[in-house]
């Protein structure tokens, strides 16, 4: 199984922790997408900066923006108003879909994931080692 750490905002990491947010939206996913399914480690960013979990990824919808919204605004725990800011001009929208997630007990500091080749927080995600 493929894994990819993602940086993830603390609030919207409480939302999946849970179970609140069942989608994550992304500008971008890694190439070939359709390999299914695949772990993400999640990076929560600032305050918390540590290694807080993990989910599965069973699906990617990926469409325009606005049917995006339409099929998931009651799974991602954002306004409509902040998705469309998010998304701006782009064409193209994904929706990661959610499961299985394990909040960790203890957090763990980023370089617990040097192993994985982490090196620095994701700018979006990045593939590990």
């Amino acid at each position: 199984m493929k894994t990819i750490i993602m940086s993830i905002k603390p609030k919207y990491w409480n939302s999946i922790s849970n179970g609140t947010k069942t989608v994550e939206f992304r500008k971008q996913v890694w190439a070939q997408s359709d390999t299914i399914p695949v772990k993400v480690i999640v990076y929560a960013t600032s305050p918390i900066q540590k290694v807080v979990g993990e989910f599965i990824v069973t699906q990617i919808l990926k469409d325009s923006p606005k049917r995006i919204w339409e099929s998931t605004k009651n799974q991602g725990v954002i306004t409509e108003k902040d998705f469309f800011t998010y998304f701006g001009h782009n064409n193209m929208a994904y929706a990661i879909v959610i499961n299985k997630v394990k909040e960790y007990t203890c957090p763990k500091p980023l370089l617990s994931l040097k192993s994985l080749g982490v090196k620095a927080p994701p700018q979006s995600w990045q593939y590990s080692k």
